[in-house]
């Protein structure tokens, strides 16, 4: 046992010295020089340069020649060119740019060169504080490595010190078993420190471009102090921020570029000059001009500036983004109330929000008193015509005195008016017969929505960042098909508490064979068998524990991070809001799945039915749905649940069905319309007109003929289409009166 405790004192010793020693300076310089996001944001600045040189560029000249008028005459043959009979015309056109536009693209060049240059400082304000992070974590590991190799150390010596008081015949067998499980034990924990060492060797060596050479790093600058940050200087610094000042300078490169869009409405010029030869029998040489100027017949360019204004709003939304990304913290200083936290603004809110109410009501008093007086004069202005109207009418009672009154409708039995023969009134009422009740069809709206029991919503219940992508919208999955996979750290600690609690339980499965075997023997007491026996209950359990969250995370004791997001049933994924990069928080759910996997031939649709249709609906029932979609076509679908609550916003009840959607024209969250037949049953048909309510009796009158009209107390039903179903109070060859209700219960309450 010795030789093994010197065999890990020289490798742990041999580590530290050839590791590398590496400062926080040293890492940070190598992180500017070697870094990959720091490279790339070189790039860009190198590209918004190349951008600045395109975007100074002056229109070329443009050089043509042109032969033309070729002649078979004399002069085809022999001799010179210049003897030849060819129309020949020499060409050169200049365009010359106007509104400065070659300015507006310099300033715009510079705008996103100076955005560049702020992007690349960020990058390296964030790498800078990430790299820091990962070095402070490496030296946590290095010191946590030191604390264990001490502390397997001192086991190695208290194990061989049991030994040899064993052999003493100092020690029974049953303690050294202990120490010996104690001296695995921290031997298992300086392991894990190394892994974990191992693992922010990793994480630095990749930030300062040094992978090869990562399990050598060593951490050696001390622990710094604490600092105290001045809320204040920190929201002083949000405007010197590099990530602001990209903000800002991509503000101004969007005003410049909206004002470019804005300049190519100012036409361009182009100056051409031509020298034409014609050597005919003749020879005329001639010299001529052109200016070109285009002419804004189909497009005026007001898409590219509406699109560059819009570009320019985003830069601004860019630039308070930046700003609130990290807010200042307020304390309640010198400067009063208004910057203090909730609970002092909201004092001065009440203070200030009661003072409102007070003027409201004065307001409102003010305007109620100019109303009266107003009212007022109007009614002193109105005084003169209304006296004058009244004595007119006052003239005429007086001379129509003398006159024979008509003779008035009379009441039989409380319940019966009777109209003298020839009354008047008699044109004012109208009766219909009512009809026999007769099967009719209700319309019901409503909406199409996936069918729940198809349907699944996929969430995440590990937190990470999204790798991949494996399923489109469209496509067809089986049960258990991958539909993305999320690097989560979480499953990670999950894989390795796996394994960890594999290894425990073996230990502690030949600890309890060890103890077992010693008991037999008689040398281990009762209470260490017992022991043993527990710690391999403990053991057993916690690995059957970590061994079921894998399986019901769907994924092996691989320690990879990958977890596998999978669809739990077979069908269409019919949705997607999940993008490669994106990152995954079950703690804060998103407010819609990442995928929806449903099968879309099959729908559920949902209407909603007033409450004195209900009784005409039944589960069970057929139905026939309609829609845009569908044009005169309509669908069959049948009733399966009609809810059990109204609906106390809408006073309606909710009624699902389900339809067949194998040719796919129904799109869920689709308007339908839902017809059905309802059978005929007892009662007769009434014009909904010739239905009132009294209190809480329904009436009607019928017709008796010889002038004379008999209310009727009714039991109705439901109403569909302009008519009343009447269940009780009327007969089938009444007649009901649909105009002149009104007057009929005026006379009967005149006469009681």
């Amino acid at each position: 046992m010795r030789w093994i405790f010197f065999l890990v004192v020289m490798a742990l010793a041999f580590a530290a010295q050839s590791a590398h020693a590496l400062t926080l300076a040293e890492a940070e310089a190598l992180l500017v020089a070697n870094n990959r996001e720091l490279q790339a944001a070189r790039r860009a600045i190198a590209a918004a340069e190349a951008q600045q040189l395109i975007a100074g560029a002056r229109p070329n000249a443009t050089f043509s020649i042109n032969s033309s008028s070729f002649s078979s005459n004399p002069g085809i043959g022999g001799g010179g060119l210049d003897q030849k009979r060819v129309d020949t015309v020499f060409r050169i056109d200049q365009p010359f740019e106007r509104g400065d536009k070659r300015e507006l693209r310099l300033d715009a060049a510079s705008g996103l060169q100076r955005a560049a240059q702020n992007d690349s400082l960020d990058v390296l304000r964030q790498q800078l504080a990430a790299l820091r992070g990962a070095y402070y974590d490496l030296k946590q590991a290095q010191e946590k490595v030191s604390v264990l190799a001490e502390s397997a150390e001192l086991f190695a010596r208290t194990l061989s010190a049991a030994q040899a008081r064993l052999k003493a015949g100092d020690l029974a067998p049953a303690d050294v078993a202990k120490v010996q499980v104690d001296y695995e034990r921290a031997q298992n924990d300086a392991r894990g420190a190394q892994t974990e060492r191992m693992r922010a060797r990793l994480a630095l060596g990749y930030m300062i471009g040094a992978e090869r050479a990562a399990h050598e790093l060593q951490a050696t600058d001390a622990w710094p102090a604490p600092e105290q940050a001045d809320a204040a200087a920190v929201e002083e610094a949000i405007e010197t921020r590099p990530d602001v000042l990209a903000a800002k300078a991509r503000v101004e490169t969007a005003e410049k570029l909206r004002d470019l869009a804005k300049a190519q409405r100012t036409r361009d010029v182009t100056f051409g000059a031509q020298y034409e030869r014609f050597p005919g029998t003749l020879p005329t040489n001639s010299v001529g001009f052109g200016v070109s100027i285009p002419l804004f017949t189909g497009y005026d360019f007001s898409g590219d500036i509406q699109k560059a204004e819009v570009d320019r709003y985003a830069a601004l939304d860019a630039v308070a983004r930046s700003r609130v990304r990290f807010p200042a913290r307020r304390h309640i200083g010198a400067r009063g109330a208004r910057c203090a936290p909730h609970p002092a603004r909201r004092a001065a809110r009440i203070g200030r929000g009661a003072r409102r109410p007070r003027q409201g009501v004065r307001r409102v008093a003010r305007g109620h008193q100019q109303c009266r007086i107003a009212r007022a004069g109007e009614t002193s202005a109105m005084k003169r015509p209304a006296c004058a109207i009244l004595f007119v009418l006052a003239l005429a009672a007086c001379g129509d005195r003398g006159a024979k009154e008509p003779a008035q409708p009379s009441v039989e039995n409380h319940t019966t008016v009777v109209f003298p023969e020839g009354s008047s009134q008699l044109a004012s009422i109208i009766v219909v017969p009512i009809e026999p009740r007769r099967e009719f069809s209700l319309r019901l709206n409503g909406r199409l929505i996936w069918d729940e029991d198809r349907t699944v919503r996929v969430f995440s219940p590990l937190a990470g960042r999204v790798i991949t992508i494996r399923a489109r919208v469209g496509d067809r999955v089986k049960a258990g098909q991958t539909l993305a996979v999320i690097g989560a750290p979480e499953l990670g600690v999950a894989q390795s508490e796996a394994r960890k609690a594999e290894q425990d339980h073996a230990l502690a499965q030949k600890n309890l064979a060890r103890v077992e075997e010693l008991h037999a023997g008689g040398v281990a007491p009762l209470k260490d068998l017992q022991s043993a026996q527990a710690d391999f209950a403990r053991t057993a359990a916690e690995r059957a524990r970590t061994q079921q969250r894998l399986k019901l995370y769907g994924t092996e004791e691989a320690v990879d991070q990958q977890y596998a997001l999978r669809s739990p049933i077979a069908g269409v994924v019919v949705e997607r809001n999940l993008n490669p990069g994106q990152e995954a928080r079950p703690d804060a759910p998103p407010d819609k799945p990442y995928f929806v996997v449903s099968d879309p031939a099959r729908l559920w649709f949902l209407l909603d039915v007033a409450e004195n249709d209900i009784g005409s609906v039944k589960s069970r029932m057929d139905v026939q749905i309609g829609s845009t979609s569908l044009g005169e076509d309509h669908v069959k679908g049948r009733i399966t649940h009609v809810a059990d609550v109204v609906d106390p916003q809408t006073r309606t009840v909710k009624v699902r069905g389900v339809v067949n959607n194998t040719d796919k024209r129904l799109k869920a969250e689709m308007f339908v319309v839902a017809e059905l037949n309802v059978p005929t049953q007892g009662g007769l048909l009434a014009p909904s007109r010739a239905i009132y309510l009294r209190g809480e009796q329904y009436f009607a009158f019928a017709e008796a003929g010889n002038g004379k009209f008999t209310r009727k107390a009714v039991r109705i039903g439901p109403s569909y289409d302009g008519h009343q179903v009447v269940l009780q109070g009327l007969a089938a060859n009444d007649k009901v009166v649909v105009e002149g209700n009104l007057l009929l219960e005026r006379i009967l309450a005149a006469k009681d």
